[in-house]
């Protein structure tokens, strides 16, 4: 009962987000959801026992949410195109940005503590997914796939 009403929820909240976001603001959305998704099965795949903690938790936990409001909406590759085409790129490569915050918080990373961040977290997992070094740029990102 209670996931009927949870799934009311969160089909109003999606839907009330679609109706108030234009065509730009809604591609950012969709993907912002994806990216969170992604990163959330990256860290399933690589994070390790010792890597529990609220980073963890919380990237888990957003790439949860995330994953279930894509799961409301018609997700295909027409729309991941359109998305990618409505999305403005200004400036820097925004991979290339976080790639070097990752890249910092690898170096700083303490192996005798737990990632207090989701993105202490996912550098850590990057970082023992290579090998236990933090990999080079990739602007397909494809080492999260």
């Amino acid at each position: 009962m209670a996931r009927g009403y949870e799934g009311r929820v969160a089909r109003a909240v999606v839907e009330a987000r679609r109706v108030g976001l234009d065509p730009a603001e809604a591609a950012a959305h969709r993907s912002g959801l994806r990216a969170q998704a992604i990163v959330a099965d990256f860290l399933r795949r690589w994070a390790a026992p010792e890597d529990a903690g609220p980073g963890l938790s919380l990237g888990l936990a957003l790439g949860e949410a995330a994953a279930a409001e894509l799961a409301l909406i018609p997700d295909t590759a027409e729309l991941r195109a359109a998305d990618a085409a409505r999305l403005p790129c200004h400036g820097p490569d925004p991979r290339e940005l976080l790639w070097r915050r990752l890249a910092r918080l690898a170096a700083r990373d303490s192996p005798d503590r737990a990632p207090d961040t989701p993105a202490a977290a996912l550098a850590r997992a990057m970082a023992r997914a290579n090998g236990g070094t933090f990999p080079p740029f990739d602007p397909d990102m494809a080492y999260l796939r």
